[in-house]
């Protein structure tokens, strides 16, 4: 069940009891206080045209991180009608198709069991090895250049590297 109201309307009813002020040079986008953290940086805006949300809205605060299933709770307690709100793909469980789940867990249980796993570097180029289908490098540039792809964070490079094995030309 949705809001018999045109959504730009739907939109400016949902601001006007959350307080919102519309912005000055884009008029069908609102923003004020989130409903659940008091906080400022909260957006209500309209959908992108492939979309199929009704509204989009968003806790930009730095400090709570607010939920989306729980602004929308405390957007309801405050009266925005769920109607208003609509209903998404999102609040349905998904179903994962068991073949994939069950390659998904055979690939995981593999690299968890890799004795070479010590540190969560070692997880992100054991994930590489797997995903790009090749051993990490042996040299020392190369190594630290795979590890700078699979996410690795400078420092641990080089101790990943050590641990690996690889080596440093002299």
């Amino acid at each position: 069940m949705t809001c018999k109201e045109q959504p730009v309307t739907c939109r400016a009813h949902i601001a006007e009891l959350l307080g919102l002020k519309p912005q000055k040079n884009r008029p069908w986008q609102y923003s004020g206080q989130c409903p659940l953290c008091g906080h400022g940086g909260f957006s209500l805006s309209a959908a992108t045209q492939n979309s199929v949300l009704r509204h989009l809205w968003h806790c930009n605060c730095r400090r709570c991180q607010c939920d989306q299933a729980d602004v929308r709770a405390a957007m309801l307690k405050l009266g925005v009608s769920d109607e208003c709100l609509g209903r998404y793909a999102a609040d349905r469980p998904r179903k994962v198709r068991d073949l994939d789940a069950v390659a998904l867990r055979a690939a995981m249980d593999a690299v968890l069991a890799d004795p070479k796993i010590r540190a969560l570097a070692d997880l992100k180029l054991r994930m590489a090895e797997v995903i790009d289908g090749v051993e990490a490098p042996a040299g020392w540039t190369e190594f630290l250049a795979f590890a700078e792809r699979a996410g690795v964070p400078r420092s641990k490079r080089y101790e990943a590297a050590y641990r690996w094995g690889r080596r440093q030309r002299q």
